[in-house]
């Protein structure tokens, strides 16, 4: 079954246009379904998104990660974008502002940030996410306190934000409205390689540094989709807050993948 959108519609308006919605698929529990998505965009901002409306449903939801595979045969479930990761050129990745060949520089596999006016803008379907995670490994080496490694925005103010140094500690948050959730470790030590990963599942939220669970929270509310981010910022935030330093990879799991229990300091970058 074929559905599709004959023009731009806005975020999750799945209403806009009758082609929007396939005729009714019978799905059945453990049998593997193929599901290409195409996407094309000539001039204005935009997101994608593939939902279903089960039985009792009053409008369609997102189809959960986990009920995704990669491979043909199901088995392997969740998908995972690495946004970031060990490159060698950033000026497909790099969009503001216009650098002149040789002001960025790549340190190794690693992206080097000057904390002033350097970052990476992500395409917006990083925080069009429920149940996810996101992972980074970094080196800070200067900077502002409450400097972002990333942050997901939308112009009402609504955010999601990972810093190092707020002061004094490492603090994910999401703000919605007039409600924000935190999760809060002690402060990353400047010069070291560091791995923080958040996992988040709709109702809890977790956060690991260099793969020891350092912060959990079991009444989260929030999750990345509510903010409706427009702007979405690797190496600073929405109103500034440069990361001075490096980032060797940033990932993206559409379900919460806890890291492995052996996991330490990135890649033995320390050494």
């Amino acid at each position: 079954m074929a559905s599709g959108n004959p023009s731009w519609a806005g975020f999750r308006d799945y209403g806009r246009f009758p082609s929007q919605k396939s005729a009714p698929v019978r799905l059945e529990r453990g049998r593997a379904y193929a599901l290409k998505v195409l996407r094309s965009n000539a001039h204005m901002g935009g997101s994608r998104s593939v939902s279903w409306a089960k039985a009792g449903d009053t409008r369609p939801q997102p189809i959960p990660g986990d009920c995704l595979s990669p491979d043909a045969d199901g088995r392997v479930r969740g998908v995972r974008q690495r946004v970031w990761a060990e490159v060698r050129s950033v000026a497909d990745l790099v969009k503001r502002p216009d650098y002149p060949e040789g002001v960025l520089r790549v340190g190794g596999r690693a992206l080097a940030l000057n904390g002033k006016d350097q970052f990476v803008d992500l395409p917006k379907d990083v925080a069009d996410l429920r149940a996810c995670a996101y992972a980074v490994e970094f080196k800070q080496t200067g900077g502002v306190s409450g400097a972002r490694l990333f942050e997901f925005a939308s112009p009402n103010g609504d955010a999601l934000w990972l810093s190092p140094s707020e002061n004094g500690k490492l603090v994910f948050g999401i703000r919605h409205g007039a409600k924000t959730e935190r999760l809060t470790a002690p402060g990353v030590a400047p010069g070291l390689w560091t791995s923080v990963r958040v996992c988040l599942d709709g109702s809890s939220a977790a956060l690991y540094v260099n793969g020891r669970k350092a912060a959990e929270s079991n009444a989260a509310t929030l999750s990345p989709d509510c903010v409706r981010a427009t702007r979405c910022y690797l190496g600073r935030g929405a109103a500034g807050a440069h990361f001075c330093g490096l980032i060797d990879r940033f990932t993206v799991y559409s379900r919460a993948v806890p890291p492995d229990a052996t996991q330490s300091a990135p890649s033995g970058k320390n050494q």
